[in-house]
């Protein structure tokens, strides 16, 4: 029952698109969340199983036993609050059969705060009667103020003397806050309380929404800050935050496997309030199977409430809508009884037509083959002239670098000659011809040159080459150059030289070395066997040089 209840909601709300992205995102992690339901529980039970273990261990003594049994009642409390209240007793026996005051105090007061949450307000009463807080420490006085005031707070609900025990709710707040460090985050929740029910909804807000943005985990308190706030919204009618902080409180108590929550039964009606009954029905037998499973006795009074009424909205929407699709069966059988009607006449005007098609189908065959061959001719006539007008520009541009720089060479090869000729010691002229840096020099001047020229003939090649690799291998020149030796190897070969002899003939490196580079260039793409031939085909050139 309950997956079919968690399916529906998933695929109710699988097509359904938030306004605000946010809030978008959280309603999902929600959805995928509640689906874990299983999951969180079952790790909530490994780790009890795992304490309880502890119970078994040989020679455990009292104290070790009563620690257990601390723990292994924390853990129920907001689970299975029966198996809280067994654990909590047992604790109680060991703290009489040791006559230890102080064990029976805590634990006294831990049975009344369990009580409460099962509704034995009875016994919860009679055990509070009988507690001595002077016994308490200053942590467990504050527990006892927290604890009386959520018992009282509850005991309020439906009592006809209402008003009274809500005074004395209120007066154990006090109390409970004189106990508190105000730097605390239990202290902030517990005022915000009190402005709360002051109606002090601004200054409540603001001190709550503190607390949640220094909060990054899911924690069982995050779930608490954030269903005050949703609470908060909800009164002051914003209902997309009440419902974003609401979901963000039915996270983290699902993660937590709180069984004993608020969380769910507030987003059920939050969707009734703006008139989602369907989700709202959804919501509302989530939490009604927690409280039964927490074994919550207020929780499920609360749910009585709503329950009904969200029940009986759910019903009515229901026989609304097969009303609705009983009309719609009936308009869709008359329009299906024209649509044969139209289907018949269309068949005979489809046979007239069939003869006249038959006998256009073999000149349409006709005429369509002798496009497709005219537009392939097209094409590859379109292909043809912009790599021919392509090929003739670079040559015209490299033709006339050419002989600039022939002229220029000749022009720096006399005026080296001249200064040779004005060397007059043997020495001097000796390591001037020994001497690389004019060659250098002069290869340097080459590369800036053919750089400069490749760049301008195609000014996007590093943009898109770098398009090619892998994002993380992408290759950017140093501000004072246009090409690195990598990629002038790559603007040779997109210049239709792919040789390796010939590119290290004119790069003057070795042939590994063009080998190497063309190797680690291939290795940095994302589509490795293409890359060269789509480097040969990078953008268009300037043709305003």
């Amino acid at each position: 029952m309950r997956r079919l209840i968690l399916t529906s909601i998933c695929l109710l709300f699988s097509s359904f698109i938030f306004a605000d992205m946010e809030s978008d995102s959280i309603f999902r992690v929600m959805y995928k969340t509640l689906e874990k339901r299983d999951f969180y529980v079952a790790q909530k039970e490994n780790k009890i199983e795992a304490l309880k273990n502890m119970l078994q261990t040989p020679n455990i003594e009292p104290r070790q036993k009563y620690e257990v049994n601390r723990s292994l009642y924390q853990e129920y409390r907001s689970f299975v609050t029966d198996s809280a209240i067994m654990y909590a007793n047992r604790n109680l026996l060991i703290a009489n059969e040791l006559k230890n005051a102080a064990w029976q105090a805590e634990t006294e007061l831990r049975l009344v705060d369990l009580y409460s949450v099962a509704g034995m307000y009875i016994d919860a009463f009679y055990l509070l009667s009988h507690l001595d807080k002077k016994i308490l420490s200053d942590h467990l006085l504050s527990d006892y103020y927290e604890i009386c005031q959520s018992l009282y707070d509850q005991y309020t609900y439906g009592n006809i003397e209402a008003a009274l025990y809500k005074e004395k709710k209120n007066l154990y707040r006090d109390s409970l806050l004189t106990t508190l460090n105000p730097n605390i985050n239990h202290y902030k929740i517990v005022f915000a309380e009190k402005l709360y029910d002051n109606k002090q909804f601004d200054e409540a807000k603001a001190l709550l929404l503190s607390i949640f943005d220094n909060s990054s985990a899911d924690t069982h308190e995050k779930a608490i800050v954030a269903y005050c706030i949703a609470r908060i919204y909800k009164d002051e009618k914003d209902y997309a935050n009440a419902k974003k902080y609401c979901a963000i409180s039915v996270i983290a108590d699902t993660k937590n496997a709180i069984k004993e929550n608020a969380s769910l039964r507030m987003m059920a009606n939050l969707f009734y309030d703006v008139g989602n009954v369907k989700e709202a029905s959804q919501f509302i037998a989530l939490s009604l199977e927690d409280a039964l499973f927490c074994k919550a006795r207020f929780r499920s009074i609360e749910l009585s409430e709503i329950f009904p009424i969200i029940d009986v909205a759910y019903k009515d929407l229901i026989i609304s809508q097969k009303n609705k699709m009983s009309k719609y069966l009936i308009a869709i059988g008359i329009l299906a009884f024209f649509l044969i009607l139209a289907i018949l006449y269309v068949y005979k005007q489809l046979k007239l037509i069939k003869a006249s098609r038959q006998k256009l189908s073999g000149f349409n065959k006709k005429l369509t083959a002798l496009n497709e061959e005219l537009q392939t001719m097209n094409s590859q006539l379109k292909t043809a002239n912009q790599n021919l007008a392509e090929a003739n520009h670079v040559k015209e541009e490299y033709i006339g670098h050419f002989l600039n720089l022939c002229s220029s060479y000749i022009d720096k090869l006399d005026e080296y000659r001249r200064s040779l000729n004005k060397t007059q010691k043997v020495e001097e002229l000796y390591q001037k011809l020994r001497s690389t840096e004019f060659l250098q020099k002069e290869i340097k001047s080459l590369y800036d040159q053919f750089d400069k020229v490749f760049v301008g003939l195609y000014p996007d090649f590093v943009h898109e080459i770098n398009e090619l690799l892998l994002p993380e291998e992408r290759i950017m020149p140093k501000h004072n150059e246009l090409l690195t030796p990598e990629l002038r190897v790559y603007a040779l070969i997109r210049l239709g030289i792919t040789d390796n002899a010939q590119i290290a003939d004119f790069l003057r490196y070795s042939m590994s070395t063009i080998y190497n580079y063309r190797t680690k260039m291939r290795n940095k793409a994302i589509a490795r066997d293409q890359f060269e031939e789509m480097v040969k085909s990078i953008g268009n050139f300037k043709n305003d040089l």
